[in-house]
């Protein structure tokens, strides 16, 4: 430790000059008026503190960084979880909001009985040509599930694309209704079905294919509410899809 070195106050200021004693609130002498000394009242500090190691400089800077990392950290940290809760937030939102796709009741109204058309053309021993629009198929979807005690769907409805449909259902989940659906490239051409998973949505939330992959079977009550359409699909010779319709054409019978 430093040595402390004990001093005095001075009670009174000499002249230098004529070495009359002066009072300590005077600059100039009583006597000669020569200036006075007043250093003599500040004496130099009682402590002189020893220079700091290397060892203990870099002890304190590396506190003052702990510190000041630490707070960042925190900082970061909180911005995170903020984020994350956002993007939760955004993610059940966009769920239970209905698609853009979803068909209003005046689009499926019409007066063509898409099954019992089909079911003539299948039964018919000569191929038979139909194309349906989309507000014809998604009639005949709605009254597949209307009515139906225990349905698990408020709505089952397609979007017909240039060699893709959308399957898309509406179900109530604690009374609250929940979109989903998934979207293929699908085709039948000479007793060949060509089927490509291209994409899905949870209300209007998109799902890439490859994460579709795996949620497949979320919607396996879709392809189970269709059972006779997915048999009738065999005896198909061709089925060509459009912008907002479907053209089909039967196998001879007579093959």
């Amino acid at each position: 430790m430093a040595k402390k070195t004990l001093t005095t106050t001075p009670t009174s200021l000499h002249c230098l000059q004529c070495h009359r004693e002066n009072e300590l609130q005077r600059i100039y002498c009583h006597q000669c008026g020569e200036r006075l000394d007043r250093s003599l009242l500040s004496p130099p500090p009682t402590d002189s503190p020893l220079p700091e190691s290397a060892d203990a400089a870099r002890a304190r800077l590396k506190k003052i960084f702990n510190r000041q990392s630490a707070l960042g950290f925190a900082e970061i940290k909180t911005a995170l979880n903020t984020l994350f809760y956002a993007a939760i937030t955004a993610l059940i939102f966009l769920t239970l909001q209905a698609p853009d796709n979803l068909p209003s009741s005046p689009q499926i109204i019409t007066d063509r009985i898409v099954g019992n058309d089909l079911q003539d053309a299948l039964n018919s021993p000569h191929p038979v040509q139909l194309t349906f629009t989309e507000p014809e198929v998604n009639r005949y979807l709605r009254q597949l599930v209307k009515g139906e005690d225990g349905s698990i769907f408020q709505c089952l409805y397609a979007n017909l694309l240039p060699d893709q449909v959308h399957f898309g259902a509406q179900q109530s989940l604690f009374g609250y209704s929940i979109y989903s659906g998934v979207q293929y490239r699908f085709s039948i051409l000479n007793h060949q079905r060509s089927a490509t998973l291209v994409a899905g949505n949870f209300g209007r939330l998109p799902v890439h294919p490859f994460l579709m992959s795996y949620l497949d079977f979320f919607f396996e009550k879709i392809w189970n509410a269709l059972p006779n359409e997915r048999q009738q699909l065999d005896h198909l010779e061709k089925l060509q899809l459009h912008q907002g319709s479907v053209t089909l054409i039967t196998k001879d019978g007579k093959k």
